[in-house]
């Protein structure tokens, strides 16, 4: 029997949907997905406790042989669902979406084709690529492919602005659940029993 820890020194059970470098636990709505690539990759890009080179998971920080995202590769890009292996992979997001960065939706950071691996691989995430073309292709010319990572001023911006926020405490944005207005039933349509 063996036990499997993370480098963070946190000894907590890691709990799916949550993130495991905020305390306690702070939960990750699943139906968020550009907010959760968002907060992720201010980890990734901010933390002092990510260790980039380990090529975090963009969705749960789980380092790379950990999580594994599968593109397809016909058509028109997006993940595999059915094959990707993450603790967090019910946070969906839409790829086309997620791959550019806006104001509110900041994160790029999908996975991406690496045109040096077999089709069947798993795909790397954006921000980690540079890593990947170290420890996977280490004689490939990394200049080729250095527009795959770097990340334009108003990303890098906002995305600082989200880890401000992390910094306070400030909460992950949760979806905003429709308002529901109550059922109201007429004596007609009750079915309550007389005794």
């Amino acid at each position: 029997c063996f036990v499997c820890e993370r480098d963070n020194n946190s000894r907590d059970v890691d709990v799916p949907h949550t993130c495991p470098l905020c305390p306690p636990n702070t939960p990750l709505d699943p139906g968020q997905g550009p907010q959760v690539l968002a907060h992720m990759a201010a980890h990734i890009l901010f933390d002092p406790k990510i260790d980039r080179s380990m090529q975090p998971c963009g969705i749960c920080l789980s380092p790379a042989p950990v999580c594994e995202f599968y593109l397809s590769t016909t058509g028109k890009t997006n993940i595999v669902w059915t094959r990707t292996k993450c603790p967090n992979s019910a946070i969906h997001f839409r790829y086309s979406n997620a791959a550019n960065s806006t104001e509110s939706a900041p994160s790029s950071n999908v996975p991406v084709k690496c045109t040096l691996c077999v089709p069947a691989a798993p795909a790397p995430w954006r921000y980690n690529f540079l890593y990947h073309l170290r420890d996977a292709h280490p004689t490939a010319p990394e200049d080729k492919y250095a527009t795959i990572w770097t990340l334009g001023a108003n990303e890098t911006t906002n995305l600082k602005k989200v880890w401000r926020n992390i910094t306070k405490g400030v909460p992950i944005p949760k979806r905003r659940e429709p308002k529901q207005t109550a059922l109201v039933l007429s004596e007609a349509h009750n079915s309550r029993l007389s005794m």
